[in-house]
């Protein structure tokens, strides 16, 4: 940013902005028009009253200088430019001349008086400096060939100077010297403006502001020049034709001030091709001053002044050299700038996106400026504006930059957004000619940029679209097709169905499988799966289509089986598909499925055939054996009453309707009572005693099984603490039975301890009964939770050992205390050697880990003789008692110890 001149107060001024305000309420942004309309007219008629009588004299020049002087101030204030200082020095300029013009008519235009003091003291200091001033607020001309442009016509108007005026006044025999140096200083100083007016005309924006601004100041020097002629031959008087000239300086200076298009001049503008070829031109007729001035002088008689032309012209020679070089460096500016924008055109072709346009745009702009200039380059992709837009420079928005080039960017008559330079003002006069073309290169390259997206958008979005109706029909994690697919297969079968075509729909289920999950892994039960969908896939080959349904159901479709025979015996085969178990990872996963099946000849839809098919798997879920059912219109009612029943598990919960048994556990050899074992028992109000076989399923599906053994947990230890306190040392134990997802349930072991602390019972008078399925999952996590139970006295057992997952393979790893052997052992101990024998080797396997172990479901005499000679310490079963109230388990408790035998 340049320097500004110091100006004066400009106290005045705001206070005069401020009445404004207060008088005609909000600031408006200019002078209106119809304002200055009424003072070029008041101008016209002053000037028209003078010239036709210039005898009024004063009587005419008062209102023009108080007219002047008051459309400048409120100009000033109204239209509010960017820089008030040149319009503040440039008013009192013309108060200074209306100063001095009002000397000069009280002394008659004596020569010099001190009308001249304030003519060269104040008047034309104020006027330089306004024009200064005025030059540094537009487009500045700091090169090396506008600063020779501006000595060569400067040297133009003081030679024509010096040859009519200075020279003339200087060899006048007549004149004092006083009157020659006062004479002399005119033509000096209005050379001085002549200079400076003709910089601001060449580099200024063309408004009507700044050419009434020029017309008032050569107003002025042609009156000069005419009074310093007037003063070389007959003398100067008051009221004649050079009074004209400086009536236009006043009037067309005050309308010039006053016109709203002043404030352009002190905003900031850059030069056009016009203006460039102008300032040629004038330059051009400077450059032939002096030859012109020989010729004039030889033609009229004795050249006079030839050393003082030969000096200009020889100069002017050197100027027009030195021109001529800076021509060619600016030459080779533009050269270089072009070679700079088509790198920079090459460079915005291997572009792919808007970052990298911009990169190159802030590179190409550092290598036109020179180098270590400040600059700022941002791009704005937008499509607000009209389009085309010329180039415009405006204050920066920033705090680093006085100004910015905003270049809009498009294609066609479409705006795309706008490229913005910031930077100093003479920085941004290097740019005017390139950034233009920088521009457009970034627009065309843009606009292909977007087409190219646009193309791709369009193609990723018929792939998309493809993918995802792929996808739509795809289950993710085997590659099956999903229920979306399976309904899709159902419906077609069922559209093409006839007396000649049969379809089916099987529905297949795994058994337990959040179980597998929850002790295994996902990642095992995901490995399941998958290997589940491919060999149901292998099973059924091209006679139908399998899909996955949800986490654990898989479904088939059979277009064309022939007949129920054939949908039987693919049913048959599904069901024992997983006997051999699954190798996933580094586990053999065993698993049991179950199937539902349903035909065209009792559906007619899709949604019929899928609702006959899960019919039918509900059913076989709770039938036991076999594992699959086909659907016959018998099953709706069992599956009415499941869901009933479902309904009803919960709401017998609330209302406390379970009730515990507990199943006397007996020493072999003594018969002693030495614990019991909590049986849940559902008396129902309507269907009478519901077999644990038949609720507990429910429960486990419906996740009610958690609540359910903490309310079993609950009665259980509280009920063992009421016998510690009839037999206190001696009270038998609880055994409760805890399922998988109720131990795996976050807290489950503070749970436990908080019931013990809270009913009073020993630890070691109660013993968890765990099922060997939960023995596969987490281990670490399991085995901790079973140590912090042992360590806080509790004991825990595995109930129906023989009967799980790798039955043998985790004892030696796992902390428990007992083994209960499941009844399948005991039953078959009498008929079968090999069961006697295996038998016989679980008891040594336990003796040798440690392990007591518990004989489930004892019976008869000889069942009870042949375990305990096997070393089985411990049996439970209808042999000794059946499963007692809390009633009867108390007195049983209480009585004196027996051979625990009931008849």
């Amino acid at each position: 940013m340049h320097d500004t001149l110091p100006g004066p107060d400009l106290a005045g001024f705001e206070a005069v902005e401020q009445a404004s305000r207060l008088l005609g309420g909000r600031p408006r942004p200019g002078v209106r028009p119809r304002t200055v309309r009424l003072y070029a007219a008041w101008a016209v008629l002053l000037f028209v009253a003078y010239a036709l009588a210039p005898q009024l004299g004063l009587i005419v020049y008062g209102p023009v200088i108080v007219s002047t002087i008051t459309v400048m101030i409120v100009g000033t204030v109204r239209n509010r430019p960017r820089r008030r200082l040149p319009w503040v020095l440039f008013t009192g300029a013309y108060v200074a001349f209306a100063t001095a013009s009002m000397m000069a008519f009280a002394n008659g235009g004596k020569f010099p008086s001190a009308a001249d003091a304030v003519f060269l003291g104040l008047y034309l200091p104020l006027l330089l400096g306004g024009f200064i001033a005025l030059t540094r607020s537009g487009a500045p001309i700091l090169d090396r060939a506008s600063t020779l442009d501006a000595i060569i016509l400067t040297i133009g108007a003081g030679f024509l100077a010096w040859t009519f005026l200075i020279q003339p006044f200087l060899r006048h025999p007549d004149l004092p010297a006083m009157t020659k140096l006062v004479s002399v200083a005119y033509p000096i100083t209005d050379v001085l403006i002549l200079a400076v007016l003709a910089r601001l005309g060449l580099g200024a924006a063309r408004t009507v502001s700044g050419w009434l601004l020029v017309v008032s100041v050569i107003a002025m020097l042609t009156s000069d020049t005419m009074y310093g002629l007037d003063r070389l031959n007959s003398g100067f008087s008051l009221g004649g034709p050079t009074d004209l000239g400086w009536l236009v300086f006043y009037l067309a200076g005050g309308l010039a001030v006053l016109h709203p298009s002043m404030a352009k001049l002190t905003e900031p503008h850059l030069l056009s091709r016009t203006q460039v070829s102008l300032r040629r031109g004038v330059l051009t007729v400077a450059s032939l001053l002096a030859p012109a001035a020989l010729m004039i002088q030889a033609l009229r008689g004795p050249v006079l002044d030839g050393a003082v032309i030969a000096s200009v012209s020889a100069v002017m020679i050197l100027l027009a050299l030195s021109r001529t070089a800076a021509v060619a460096a600016s030459l080779r500016q533009t050269l270089a700038r072009e070679r700079e924008l088509r790198q920079a055109c090459e460079s915005l072709l291997l572009c792919a996106d808007a970052e990298a346009v911009t990169s190159v745009l802030r590179h190409a702009v550092g290598r036109l400026l020179p180098d270590g200039t400040r600059h700022r380059v941002e791009l704005t992709l937008s499509e607000d504006g009209p389009f085309p837009a010329p180039m415009r420079v405006a204050p920066d928005s920033g705090d680093d930059f006085d100004l910015a080039l905003h270049c809009p960017l498009g294609v066609g008559s479409t705006r795309i957004g706008e490229l913005l330079v910031a930077g100093d003002e003479a920085s941004l006069v290097e740019l005017q000619q390139s950034l233009p073309v920088l521009a457009g290169q970034a627009a065309t390259m843009i606009d292909r940029i977007r087409l190219n997206r646009e193309l791709n958008r369009q193609e990723s979005q018929l792939y998309v679209e493809s993918e995802l109706l792929a996808r739509a029909y795809l289950d993710p994690l085997t590659g099956l097709g999903n229920r979306t697919r399976f309904t899709d297969d159902a419906a077609r079968v069922a559209g093409q169905a006839g007396p000649d075509r049969l379809g089916a729909v099987l529905v297949v289920n795994v058994d337990d499988f959040r179980a597998i999950n929850d002790t295994m892994g996902h990642d095992v039960g995901d490995g399941l799966l998958i290997a589940l969908g491919a060999r149901l896939t292998e099973l059924v080959g091209d006679r139908g289509q399998v899909s996955r349904l949800g986490a654990d159901e898989f479904g088939i479709v059979l277009p064309d089986a022939r007949d129920v025979g054939v949908v039987d015996a693919l049913a048959e085969r599904i069901i024992a598909v997983p006997g051999e178990g699954f190798a996933v990872g580094e586990s053999l996963v065993t698993a049991r499925l179950r199937a539902g099946v349903a035909t065209t000849l009792d559906a007619a839809s899709a949604n019929e055939l899928a609702g006959q098919a899960d019919v039918a798997l509900d059913s076989a879920r709770s039938a036991g054996e076999p594992r699959w059912r086909r659907y016959d219109a018998a099953l709706h009612a069992q599956v009415i009453d499941e869901m009933q029943l479902r309904t009803e598990l919960s709401r017998a919960l609330a209302d406390d309707a379970f009730r515990l048994n507990y199943q006397p556990i007996v020493e072999m050899d003594s018969g002693r009572t030495v614990g019991f074992e909590a049986l849940l028992r559902w008396p129902h109000p309507t269907r009478g005693m519901v077999s644990p076989a038949v609720f507990v399923p429910l429960a486990e599906e419906s996740g009610l099984i958690v609540e359910l053994g903490a309310w079993v947990l609950h009665t259980a230890v509280h009920e063992a603490a009421s016998w510690a306190r009839l037999v206190p040392g001696v009270a038998p134990y609880v055994s409760v039975n805890v399922s998988v997802r109720q131990f795996l349930t976050p807290g489950f072991v503070a749970r436990v301890h908080d019931e013990l602390a809270s009913s009073g019972l020993p630890a070691e008078r109660l013993t968890l009964e765990i099922t060997e399925s939960l023995l596969l999952g987490d281990q670490d996590q399991i085995q901790a939770d079973i140590t912090r139970l042992r360590a806080g006295g509790i004991k825990v057992s595995i109930d129906d050992f023989g009967t799980g997952y790798s039955s043998l393979s985790y004892l030696h790893r796992v902390p428990v205390d007992t083994l209960k052997l499941d009844k399948s052992f005991v039953d078959t101990i009498t008929t079968s050697a090999r069961q006697h024998d295996l038998v016989r080797g679980i008891l040594r396997m336990a003796a040798t880990l440690s392990l007591s172990v518990v004989a489930e479901g004892i019976e008869t005499e000889d069942e009870h003789r042949m375990l305990a000679a096997a070393g089985c310490a411990f049996g439970q079963g209808f042999l000794f008692a059946r499963p007692l109230t809390d009633v009867d388990a108390r007195a049983r408790v209480a009585a004196p110890a027996s051979d625990g035998r009931v008849s």
